[in-house]
């Protein structure tokens, strides 16, 4: 039967079955939506969460070097700049041990990738 009724040329369907198929089309439908949804929302707390996480870690970053070097705006910019491109945890938690250890503003610049300290000075 399911195959006489899938082949496109077969013309017969009773109100019967065009109920069925229309409860199926609106069932599926509905839980296609209500799945979609509920996986959108977990994975948008979950990006949201890892992007609060990274803000965060700048901001502290940022912090930091202003309450330890209390460096010149244009060095601030520089730094700025630079974490805004980083979105790994890591890196950016590594960073703010570095800037905690380090004896100056400028020694902490000069060990980010190339340019960074000349495009700030």
């Amino acid at each position: 039967m399911e195959n006489l009724l899938s082949y496109e040329e077969y013309d017969y369907e009773t109100p019967y079955l065009r109920r069925w198929r229309e409860k199926g089309l609106t069932e599926g439908r509905a839980e296609g939506r209500a799945q979609g949804l509920t996986e959108g929302r977990a994975e948008g707390r979950s990006e949201g969460r890892a992007e609060g996480q990274l803000s965060g870690l700048r901001q502290a970053i940022l912090a930091i070097i202003a309450s330890r070097f209390d460096p010149p705006f244009s060095k601030v910019l520089v730094l700025e700049k630079y974490i805004e491109t980083i979105s790994d945890e890591a890196r950016l938690q590594a960073l703010i041990v570095d800037l905690s250890l380090a004896s100056s503003f400028d020694a902490v610049l000069a060990e980010l990738p190339n340019g960074t300290q000349r495009n700030g000075s």
